[in-house]
């Protein structure tokens, strides 16, 4: 008797380790996935539209470069990705539109 519930024990830890291990496996994937939408669109954030020009910002919009520094490099990027889907001009003005908002948003708030 005292055999089996040692048994049952191993059973429920074996399979607890197991669903663990799972969590920590998709956890990561996660996070690795986070990070690549991060590098793709974290441009977009409010803290780098305040703090990147609109040159930079549009680059990263179009061609995504890992230190680009201006809007129109970063719109750029973004263009580049989605090329069927995004206009490099058309996106850049609606970007450097959104930071306008952005940062108009941020005076109004009294967070400049």
């Amino acid at each position: 008797m005292k055999s089996l519930k040692f048994s049952q024990h191993k059973e429920i830890k074996l399979a607890l380790l197991q669903v663990n291990d799972r969590i920590k496996a998709e956890l990561k994937r996660r996070f690795q996935s986070l990070q690549k939408v991060n590098e793709i669109f974290g441009f977009l954030s409010p803290k780098q539209l305040r703090t990147l020009d609109n040159k930079t910002l549009k680059e990263n919009a179009t061609t995504l470069k890992e230190n680009a520094t201006t809007l129109k490099e970063n719109a750029t990027t973004l263009a580049n990705l989605y090329r069927d889907d995004l206009d490099k001009e058309e996106i850049s003005v609606k970007i450097e539109s959104f930071k306008c908002s952005v940062m108009g948003s941020d005076n109004l708030a009294g967070n400049e």
